[in-house]
């Protein structure tokens, strides 16, 4: 025996009621009492029409508008990176020059510290006191200091100036062109008879004579290392 529906308390239909037609323009009408299977025939009609469209896709038109805005803040987050990376390399950059700097300074600090005590011993001979005692050694006579390197059977010098850069960009004085030393990795000072190595915070460290440093006064014949490349401190006279 089919299941029967019964309208809900309260809603009365009579046998006649008009409701949306069919295809065909045909009337539809709904007795006072249906079967389970009479009403499945109504329903899905009647629920096709009223329900509507289930396709919740995003329209054409706001998907390409998204993809847009994607876009365009994929190339700004481009740019802010290669900014990013242009201000660390000027900071590195001006990292080296006050490491450089300081450097300096501290070679011309000396050089003033010598020339102040040569002052004082000849402001003292010239009164006929004895001199005071020199805290600096007296610049010996002219010569040249060199950093050479050996190759096979071949050497490679460089004769060093006032201030010699060593690193691997072409802007240094020394260029070393090996992975693994620093685009600026050192410099080297003249202060009187004194050669100054400094390390300008290189990645692979700075050597003398094996042992890492960050600044050292050099002695002839102390080999010098820049990452794993050796050079041997050589004077000789000018």
């Amino acid at each position: 025996m089919p299941t029967e529906l019964n309208p809900p308390p309260g809603l009365e239909l009579e046998s006649t009621a008009e409701l949306p037609t069919l295809p065909g323009n045909a009337p539809l009408s709904i007795p006072d009492r249906l079967s389970a299977t009479d009403a499945w025939r109504i329903v899905p009609p009647l629920g096709d029409g009223l329900i509507g469209p289930t396709d919740q896709t995003v329209p054409e038109y706001d998907r390409r508008s998204l993809e847009q805005q994607l876009h365009a803040l994929e190339q700004q987050l481009k740019l802010s990176d290669g900014r990013i990376a242009a201000l660390e390399a000027e900071l590195e950059r001006r990292g080296d020059q006050i490491k450089e700097l300081e450097a300096e300074l501290e070679v011309l600090r000396e050089e003033l510290l010598q020339s102040k005590a040569e002052l004082e011993q000849l402001q003292a001979r010239d009164a006929g006191r004895p001199a005071p005692a020199a805290q600096h050694r007296a610049e010996e006579a002219p010569s040249r200091r060199l950093l050479v390197r050996t190759e096979g059977a071949n050497g490679i010098v460089h004769v060093l100036t006032r201030r010699t850069t060593v690193g691997r960009t072409p802007d240094n004085d020394l260029r070393v062109e090996a992975d693994f030393v620093s685009r600026h990795h050192a410099v080297l000072l003249q202060a009187g008879a004194d050669t100054v190595l400094e390390d300008l915070h290189s990645t692979n460290g700075t050597y003398v004579n094996g042992e890492q440093i960050v600044r050292r006064t050099l002695r002839e014949g102390d080999v010098l290392g820049f990452g794993k490349i050796l050079y041997r401190f050589v004077i000789k006279p000018a």
